[in-house]
């Protein structure tokens, strides 16, 4: 019997990747509060 993995895919991941392929030059990297380097897209 195969067993089922229960997770919903990321589309948060998935919609940063298509917007950094049609606007690569709007991605940027930035602090958060914890000091940690995230991705973002500028405004």
């Amino acid at each position: 019997m195969d067993k089922l993995k229960m997770q919903t895919a990321n589309k948060a991941e998935e919609n940063f990747k298509k917007l950094s392929e049609m606007f690569p030059n709007a991605v940027t990297e930035t602090i958060d509060e914890n000091g940690e380097v995230v991705r973002a897209i500028n405004e």
